[in-house]
């Protein structure tokens, strides 16, 4: 993390630099970097970034859509709250953007140090010696974790579905679960991703296939109980309870094809609801819950839909297994727990 000074208006030396802190000074800002209030320069003019006022939800919006185009990008919050900011980093994770900040408050430093668990790049500090001794500490801290963190480089492509074993299955007496009906229809062994946990999501396969008791449905999926995750069209997850007309989500095969498809209406009823417990070869555990109906089905290994009245323990399904956490549906390095 790198913290700058600002130098825009000061026409007398700082009295940072006559301090034991100005050996953490990383950039003089207003000399190698500079901003028109919109833009960031180099000191040879070179434009490396954006410069966002967040006042308001329109501005967080407005910043959110310059990640991944520029190499900085600084943001200034009129009444400071955090969740623009942790929005911020989501979003720029695995993006060439870097964030930096500008904070007038000792208390803020902290907590834009290590937002998400992962931390903003830079933090943009008047010349108050409380400032920098704030930051020199967090500074130091993520030095401190950064030495001690190993890189966990593995990789899961966004189709990639693997068994997962069933532990248990149990009654979960009721709850309001969600049918996500699409305005075109489902080939047999599509489906969508869901699972209480965004690390694991299992692929709930659509109603297309015929029953003695009711008819298919081809363009739904009985989706599972309303706070469960699903994949969205974009790759992040969302809430089975947020989702609605007009939205996209990834359409899945077992084969770990995709193509995006239109919401067209969600049913919202109570229903009894099984709670099913899975576990990955890696022992890493998670649930779902779903209706308990011989129409809902999830997807073999092998690419047969298995009904969930019929499952067993020890029997294998399809999910999809992500090592990492997300932020509002996005992906993050952080590591985030849920059970």
């Amino acid at each position: 993390m790198q913290l700058w000074l600002d130098v825009q208006d000061s026409d007398t030396p700082c009295q940072i630099d006559s301090t034991d802190f100005s050996s953490a000074i990383d950039i003089r800002f207003g000399d190698e970097i500079t901003t028109d209030g919109k833009r960031l320069f180099d000191r040879d003019g070179n434009l490396i970034g954006a410069h966002f006022h967040i006042d308001d939800p329109d501005g967080q919006a407005a910043a959110r859509s310059a990640v991944g185009s520029v190499n900085w990008l600084l943001v200034e919050c009129r009444d400071w709250t955090l969740i623009p900011l942790e929005n911020l980093i989501a979003d720029a994770g695995g993006t060439p953007t870097s964030i930096a900040v500008r904070l007038d408050d000792s208390k803020l430093i902290p907590g834009a140090a290590f937002a998400l668990d992962i931390g903003v790049d830079a933090i943009l500090l008047g010349d108050e010696e409380e400032l920098w001794q704030a930051a020199a500490i967090c500074k130091s801290q993520r030095l401190e974790r950064s030495d001690g963190f190993i890189t966990h480089t593995e990789t899961i492509e966004q189709g990639q579905l693997s068994p997962v074993m069933i532990t248990a299955i149990e009654e979960g007496s009721t709850g309001d679960r969600v049918c996500v009906d699409f305005v075109a229809l489902l080939n047999p062994g599509e489906g969508i991703l869901v699972g209480s946990s965004s690390s694991m999501m299992v692929l709930v396969h659509g109603e297309t296939i015929v029953s003695g008791y009711v008819p298919p449905r081809p363009f739904r999926v009985n989706a599972g109980a309303i706070h469960s995750y699903c994949m969205r069209a974009d790759g992040k997850t969302c809430y089975l309870s947020e989702v609605s007309a007009g939205d996209e989500l990834l359409v899945y095969n077992a084969t770990g094809e995709t193509r995006p498809m239109t919401v067209g209406r969600v049913k919202i009823e109570n229903r009894p609801l099984l709670l099913l417990k899975m576990k990955d070869v890696n022992a890493h555990t998670a649930s779902l819950y779903a209706q308990q109906a011989e129409t809902v089905r999830l997807v073999s290994p092998s690419g047969i839909p298995l009904s969930i009245t019929e499952l067993k323990e020890n029997d294998y399904i399809l999910a999809r297994v992500d090592t990492m956490g997300r932020h509002v549906g996005a992906e993050i390095s952080a590591k985030v727990v849920e059970r």
